[in-house]
């Protein structure tokens, strides 16, 4: 997953900030990024339900995982770290799958 999420804000950031922006005063486009979110919060808690128990932390739910995951991987980190930081997207891809693992993984 982050190495989607990575890709996907590599090839697309310039079109969901500026929606994301535009929603702000628009419903139009608030509407289309939050079912975008939506879909994505909808596809890691799927994701996170099929994995067998045990997998995640203990005491960690699954709505949990996956606020802990949009709170990491998003666009305004992967932003930060790669316009001013200076990190790689291969960078931010392993700082976020490391990071996952041990947020999330028992």
């Amino acid at each position: 997953m982050a190495a989607f999420d990575r890709r996907l804000f590599e090839h697309a950031g310039d079109v969901i900030v500026p929606l994301r922006e535009a929603g702000r005063t628009n419903p139009e486009p608030a509407s289309l990024y939050r079912e975008a979110r939506a879909r994505a919060d909808g596809t890691r808690v799927a994701v996170f339900s099929s994995w067998p128990p045990g997998t995640l932390r203990r005491g960690l739910d699954v709505p949990t995982a996956g606020d802990i995951y949009a709170g990491l991987c998003n666009i305004d980190v992967y932003t930060t770290l790669t316009t001013e930081r200076g990190w790689s997207p291969d960078r931010v891809e392993q700082w976020w799958g490391d990071v996952l693992a041990r947020e999330l993984l028992s």
